[in-house]
C-alpha cells in the first residue's frame, strides 16, 4: 500500500520537476557541447530541461572564446551569452607600432594582440624608413597576421650651404643633410 502511494506521487514529481530553458548567443549559431567538450548537443537557441541535478554545457563559436553554461531548476528558463571575440596577434617585419585608422598615437607595437569586433577595422602599421600599410582586422582575418613592411629608398640629401630646410609633401623633415 506504502509503495502503490509513493509511486504515482514519484511520477508527478519526475514530471513537473523538469525546467526548459534555452541557451541563446549573440551571434547566435555558436555549437553547444557536453561539458567535456567531446559530443555537439546542437547549436543555439538551444532548448533543453533541467531536471534535479545540475546540467553543464560548453558553448563553441569559432573565433571566439569558449563559454562554460551551468545549469539547475532554478536557472532562468532562458539564458543569454554574449561571446567574446579571441583577439589577433599581429607581427611585422622590421617590428613597428600600431595606429588605429587616423589615429596619432600608436596603440602599440608588433608583435600586438588586436581585438576583433563584429565590423572590421582599419589600422596602419608604421616602421621608421618603411612604407605605411594598412591592415584591416576582422572575425575573418588570420590568427596570427604577419606583415611585411616593404622598405623606403635610402636618400641622403645635402645642400650647400648646409642648413638648409628640407620638406617632403609640406612637411619640414629636418636640415640638410637628411637622411
Amino acid at each position: 500500500k506504502f509503495i502503490a502511494s509513493v509511486f504515482p506521487l514519484s511520477l508527478i514529481l519526475a514530471i513537473c520537476s523538469c525546467a526548459p530553458v534555452t541557451i541563446e548567443t549573440v551571434p547566435a549559431g555558436a555549437a553547444v557541447y557536453s561539458a567535456d567538450g567531446q559530443t555537439q548537443l546542437g547549436t543555439t537557441p538551444f532548448n533543453t530541461s533541467v531536471f534535479v541535478a545540475e546540467k553543464n554545457f560548453l558553448v563553441h563559436k569559432d573565433r571566439y572564446f569558449n563559454q562554460a553554461v551551468n545549469l539547475n531548476y532554478d536557472s532562468p528558463r532562458t539564458v543569454r551569452l554574449n561571446l567574446r571575440t579571441i583577439p589577433v596577434v599581429v607581427h611585422s617585419t622590421p617590428p613597428a607600432e600600431i595606429y588605429a585608422a587616423g589615429a596619432e598615437n600608436a596603440l602599440g607595437s608588433t608583435p600586438m594582440q588586436i581585438a576583433v569586433y563584429e565590423q572590421e577595422r582599419t589600422y596602419t602599421v608604421k616602421a621608421k624608413d618603411y612604407y605605411d600599410k594598412e591592415i584591416t582586422v576582422g572575425l575573418s582575418s588570420p590568427d596570427p597576421l604577419f606583415i611585411e613592411l616593404a622598405r623606403r629608398p635610402i636618400v641622403t640629401i645635402s645642400a650647400s650651404p648646409a642648413g638648409v630646410d628640407i620638406y617632403e609633401n609640406g612637411t619640414l623633415i629636418g636640415t640638410a643633410p637628411v637622411r
